[in-house]
């Protein structure tokens, strides 16, 4: 998108995990969550979290800002509109990430991308029919869904803040954050 910023940034798995992952506190923000226990992405896991963490030695985060067009912050939305400008003004950047991680996974073998947010790739996820999952080979855990603050991620590690709307205004900018895990050092 015009105008978006990308950011990057690079930290040791263990480092990273000490400093800003706290998996009981993010797991009941999860809870709160319409999509806990309802998409594979999402918690609860049969799998734990801190193992999944340290099987990496290296974490790339990335960052992108997209700005919020001004017509948009000229007055509040209903929480539909805001819905529906959220996922015109994201998705199709979420989905260009997603791509541009899946292509760095071939480029460093064993790598695992941590998306940004929970999964799209269904319509409807077959989690709540317990039924595996229907794209394996897609989906993906965001970092958040693993315990990590991606708040303090963005601001100490990326130098942004994360924006809200607010009274059914917009935000200046929105903000993916995503990340490479990678198996060996850097």
């Amino acid at each position: 998108m015009e105008g978006a910023k990308r950011l990057t940034a690079q930290i040791g798995v263990l480092d990273y995990f000490k400093r800003y992952v706290d998996i009981p506190t993010f797991l009941n923000c999860c809870r709160a969550c319409p999509n806990f226990g309802r998409k594979w992405s999402c918690p609860p896991f049969g799998f734990s979290p801190e193992a999944y963490w340290k099987r990496f030695q290296t974490l790339h985060i990335y960052g992108l800002q997209i700005p919020v067009p001004a017509k948009a912050r000229e007055r509040a939305h209903s929480p539909d509109e805001l819905s529906q400008l959220i996922d015109k003004t994201l998705w199709a950047e979420k989905r260009r990430l997603n791509q541009e991680l899946i292509a760095l996974e071939r480029e460093h073998p064993n790598s695992v991308s941590l998306s940004a947010g929970s999964c799209k790739c269904c319509a409807r996820c077959s989690r709540p029919a317990g039924v595996p999952c229907l794209q394996p080979s897609r989906m993906r855990y965001s970092i958040e869904a693993l315990g990590g603050d991606v708040g303090r991620t963005a601001k100490e590690l990326l130098g942004i803040e994360i924006q809200w709307a607010k009274d059914g205004i917009p935000p200046p900018y929105f903000t993916l954050v995503c990340g490479l895990l990678l198996p060996e050092q850097e």
